[in-house]
């Protein structure tokens, strides 16, 4: 999901499988990304992994962990109950998380393939910055 300018999501539901090479990332904005509501579940590569910007109003969970494609990734909280899964149409390096049932300051687990990492929820999970837009024509 690319935007040369700010970027909000406010409700509904954003599945996106992104880029394998890691000069991208699944998310990608210029201005501000904001999410205030919704479910959002993207994975795709680390290298330019990126998460939403401190005017958001819903936590997110943004962690590097690695799978292929058709690997399950499960998210639990820290009583074990299952947040939400997500089974990866492309191999990925980074997860980015984001649901009305994640809790800002809350750990969770990410699993997949049986290999599991912690992860703090946060309203701010912003890690890397955006491409930027190209020169300019005359």
């Amino acid at each position: 999901m690319d935007s040369n300018g700010d970027l909000t999501i406010s409700g509904g539901e954003v599945y996106v499988d992104g880029p394998t090479d890691g000069g991208n990332g699944a998310l990608d904005y210029d201005g501000n990304g904001t999410i205030t509501g919704g479910t959002v579940v993207m994975v795709g590569s680390n290298g330019m992994a990126m998460g939403f910007g401190s005017n958001s109003k819903q936590a997110s969970i943004l962690a590097n962990v690695s799978g292929s494609a058709g690997d399950k990734v499960t998210i639990t909280d820290s009583s074990g109950k299952e947040i939400l899964s997500y089974t990866a149409a492309k191999n990925f390096q980074s997860v980015l998380v984001s649901s009305a049932t994640i809790k800002d300051g809350e750990s969770y687990t990410i699993t997949v393939n049986g290999q599991s990492t912690t992860a703090t929820a946060s309203l701010t999970t912003q890690n890397g910055n955006g491409m930027g837009g190209g020169p300019g024509g005359r």
